[in-house]
């Protein structure tokens, strides 16, 4: 349990480091608006948030991810272009965290209580009868 533990703290970093990373790349013209960009980013970050806290913490996580997007649109008006800091970013993010935090808290719990349990049997004990005179 604590290297799995382990493993998704680095996961949780790493990503959030390279969401940090991207919101200072400028965007072009893209397919993807930066309103569902930001959504699903922020998404992303809460399940791995939750998952690593627990399913108590999942305000700890939707927080977290609330003022990181906060805080990246806000440096984004510093240090971008005028226009690439939108207040739409902020909300977006937002409400993929909070969509995030919902799905891994639903996850966590189906998990930890499935809905369909099977009865588990014990197998069956094969005799084996030692050969005589052999």
């Amino acid at each position: 349990m604590i290297r799995a533990r382990s493993v998704l703290s680095v996961v949780v970093v790493l990503y959030l480091i390279a969401l940090v990373c991207l919101a200072f790349v400028p965007r072009g013209d893209t397919v993807i608006p930066s309103e569902a960009s930001a959504a699903f980013q922020f998404a992303l970050a809460s399940v791995l948030l939750v998952s690593l806290l627990g399913r108590r913490r999942w305000w700890v996580a939707l927080g977290f991810a609330v003022l990181g997007a906060s805080w990246i649109e806000a440096a984004q008006s510093v240090w971008m272009p005028p226009g690439y800091a939108l207040m739409t970013d902020v909300i977006a993010g937002t409400i993929g965290a909070t969509v995030g935090a919902l799905v891994a808290v639903a996850a966590l719990r189906v998990s930890r209580n499935p809905i369909a349990t099977s009865p588990v049997t014990e197998p069956k004990k094969v005799r084996t009868e030692a050969r005589k005179g052999s």
